[in-house]
């Protein structure tokens, strides 16, 4: 527990950055804006994918021996609670992107 907190302060730090000036390279990432007007029904559903593969990634890394967090995603009971988790986080943080958004959701369900 007590390693998780310095690694997701990082993992914030990291997302907050300028997106042109990012130390970690994350592929697909969009911000809020797109997130809930994309250009496309396919784009739409991109980042749908997009956010469960994070989550996904992330959930890996928590339960990991050296972190031993547990499966925190396992508090969801569908993709759609995370979508449906996500709308609300871009709409009240449209400056935010749905990387930070995905941390602080992971961050919730381990409460």
């Amino acid at each position: 527990m007590k390693k998780f907190i310095p690694i997701l302060f990082c993992l914030i730090c990291f997302s907050v950055n300028a997106q042109n000036n990012l130390p970690v390279k994350i592929y697909g990432r969009v911000d809020c804006g797109e997130w809930l007007s994309p250009p496309s029904e396919v784009q739409r559903i991109a980042n749908q994918y997009w956010l469960l593969g994070y989550l996904t990634g992330v959930n890996a890394m928590l339960m990991t021996p050296t972190m031993n967090i547990g499966n925190v995603l396992g508090w969801l009971n569908s993709p759609k609670q995370a979508f449906a988790w996500m709308d609300k986080y871009c709409r009240e943080n449209p400056l935010s992107t749905p990387d930070l958004g995905g941390l602080t959701l992971m961050n919730e369900l381990r409460k």
